[in-house]
């Protein structure tokens, strides 16, 4: 959380001290796993950067994709509303 930097002490830099020795102690626990990737020659990968493209290109001019259509909210402010002022009251 965001602290005005006049009131701020050094317990924020003690915990970020004991997150780092965490996160080394779990790096010691964990296996390496190496990457492995598969190679494919620059034409296959041509082929498939294209069907990718095409696909994502499908989904962009779909009609059925949410950012095409406006969200009718009306009604959703009511039973929050309500909420709220019996948490208030």
């Amino acid at each position: 959380p965001w602290v005005d930097e006049d009131l701020k002490d050094s317990s924020d830099l003690h915990q970020a001290e004991e997150d780092a020795d965490e996160w080394q102690e779990s790096e010691e626990k964990v296996e390496h796993i190496p990457f492995s990737h598969t190679h494919y020659p620059e034409k296959e990968m041509v082929k498939r950067s294209q069907e990718f493209y095409e696909l994502l290109n499908k989904r962009r001019n779909s009609p059925e994709w949410g950012s095409h259509r406006a969200l009718d909210l009306r009604g959703c402010e009511g039973p929050r509303r309500e909420a709220q002022d019996s948490k208030d009251h």
